[in-house]
Order: C-alpha cells, then sequence, then structure tokens
C-alpha cells in the first residue's frame, strides 16, 4: 500500500487579518484560507478563535482535504507576546482538532524564519502594530513586546496612519503646506471637510477610529 500524502499547516494571525496555508511533503502549496482580525487582544479569544478556525476551513477547503492528512503544524500569533499567553492560546489552538505535533510562538518569528534560509537573523515588522525579533548563532531569541508607543514599539500602521491625519490637520490650519492626503483621508471617512474630520476622531468617545485599517 502506497504511503498517504502527508501536509503541513501554517497559520499566521495578526491584527488586521488571519492567513492559514497548506503545503504537500515537497514545500507545494495546495490550499490557503484568509480571514479577518486574529489578535485575540483586539477581538477577544473567542473572536480570535473564529478566525483561525475560519482560516483553517478556507485552506482545507481549498486543499480539498480534512484534518486528518496534516503531520505537523506551526502557528504564529500576534498577541502570543508574554509567558501567560501560552496558558490563554494553546488551549486554543488545540481546540480547533488539527493531529500531530505543532510549533506555537509569536508571529514575527515566523516571519524571522521566512525571510531567512539561515536559522538565526532579525526580523522588523511594521503591521498594525510594530515589533522586532532577533536570534543569534547560538539560538538565543529576543523580542520586542509588539504592545504600543508607550513600551517603545512605536513605527507600525497605526502610527503611519496617525501621522496622516495630523498632516492633513496641521495643512488645514495653515502649520505645514498642503497635502494630497487631504482628499483621500476625506473619502475614506466619508466626510465633507477637514473640520468634520477632526470632529469625528476627537468626539470618538467609545467607537475608536482603527487607524490601523486605513
Amino acid at each position: 500500500m502506497a504511503d498517504r500524502p502527508r501536509y503541513y499547516l501554517g497559520l499566521d494571525a495578526g491584527a488586521s487579518k488571519t492567513h492559514a496555508l497548506i503545503a504537500d511533503a515537497d514545500g507545494h502549496i495546495v490550499g490557503v484560507g484568509l480571514s479577518g482580525p486574529g489578535n485575540w487582544e483586539g477581538v477577544g479569544l473567542d473572536g480570535a478563535r473564529a478566525a483561525y478556525a475560519q482560516a483553517l476551513e478556507a485552506a482545507l477547503a481549498d486543499a480539498g482535504i480534512g484534518r486528518a492528512p496534516i503531520a505537523a503544524a506551526g502557528y504564529g500569533l500576534a498577541g502570543y507576546d508574554f509567558p501567560s499567553d501560552d496558558g490563554r492560546l494553546r488551549p486554543v489552538i488545540e481546540s480547533l482538532g488539527v493531529p500531530g505535533p505543532y510549533f506555537l510562538d509569536n508571529d514575527t518569528l515566523i516571519a524571522l524564519r521566512a525571510g531567512t534560509s539561515q536559522p538565526y537573523g532579525v526580523v522588523c515588522i511594521a503591521g498594525s502594530g510594530s515589533t522586532k525579533a532577533g536570534r543569534n548563532r547560538h539560538g538565543q531569541v529576543f523580542r520586542s513586546w509588539g504592545v504600543g508607543d508607550e513600551m517603545g514599539d512605536w513605527g507600525g500602521g497605526g502610527d503611519i496612519c496617525r501621522a496622516a491625519v495630523g498632516s492633513v490637520a496641521r495643512a488645514f490650519k495653515g502649520i505645514d503646506p498642503p497635502t494630497a492626503l487631504t482628499g483621500p483621508l476625506l473619502a475614506h471617512f466619508g466626510v465633507p471637510d477637514v473640520t468634520t474630520l477632526v470632529e469625528r476622531i476627537a468626539r470618538q468617545g467609545d467607537h475608536r477610529i482603527d487607524f490601523a485599517a486605513l
């Protein structure tokens, strides 16, 4: 009897989207899946699990297989930042019902592995937020937390978009020269002028503006 085909799952969950990918034993991609935000800090554990499951099911359907042929899996999760997060997220991953051994860590570590054929290096990510990680030749790992400006993790998509809004506001007040960003920002927020834009952001109350989505 011929050996059954073996497949491998990779899942990358970020603050704005979640990707799942299935490859065969030769490294050929046979299935991909996409879903929404998968960072539990933003969507809660139930929301994160729903995003993981949706991306997984889409990838399995694309590959035309079930869970049984999955030989191993790797999960890189935004929000897996501190030792205490293992107790939160490992049960969520195991509830997905994917068989075989699996790797679970922060999403920076899978980006580092994807970016180099060597087992060491440095990766800087400017996604919805900003974070960095490195591994040296001795296998020692250091990673920033990716928890926001207050802790020194600046430079992500949210910061870039806040800077864009600030540029438009300063141009309107005459502090800075006119900027080509004004029209696209007004269109994005569906407002007629800069004053209405500033009012909406300044008076947002409980309805927080998702700057990273810009």
